[in-house]
């Protein structure tokens, strides 16, 4: 997720789980912020249809929309609440501000609060391939849904 200065976005899948099992991230779906801003950011909508197209073959779930703060903590802005469009989906915010980046998730309701949930990284995720001359980081692998 390179897109400093500017925010990074991306959805995330994850495999069906039962209530109280954690969910297992299976493909990272990295978008184009039209927004090309600092402070907020709209995934492209062909990106968007494709990655959901994909999600739905599958028969996987949008875990988490992930993106990034390039200079402010991982917590939710004013702006992120205002557009949690998908309360069922998790949002994982990557604060770049820290090396390594910090990752927290939230469980955000539209225009009102939002609640931090654990979130267990380990690995790499398909999709999650740094760009070209960068070295690979650890990505999100496990969303703990039992507080969902």
């Amino acid at each position: 997720m390179a897109a400093a200065p500017s925010e990074a976005v991306a959805l995330l899948a994850v495999e069906p789980y039962a209530a109280g099992a954690p969910a297992r991230a299976v493909k990272l779906y990295p978008g184009t912020n039209l927004d090309d801003s600092a402070t907020r950011y709209t995934m492209d909508p062909t990106e968007v249809i494709s990655a959901f197209d994909d999600i739905d073959a599958r028969g996987w779930w949008l875990g988490a929309i992930v993106h990034s703060h390039p200079a402010t903590p991982p917590v939710p802005s004013a702006t992120d609440l205002h557009e949690a469009y998908y309360p069922d989906a998790l949002s994982i915010i990557v604060s770049l501000t820290t090396e390594p980046p910090t990752v927290r998730a939230w469980q955000m309701e539209p225009r009102t609060k939002s609640r931090e949930v654990p979130l267990v990284i380990e690995g790499e995720i398909p999709g999650a391939e740094p760009p070209a001359g960068e070295t690979p980081r650890s990505a999100v692998r496990g969303i703990d849904a039992r507080q969902q």
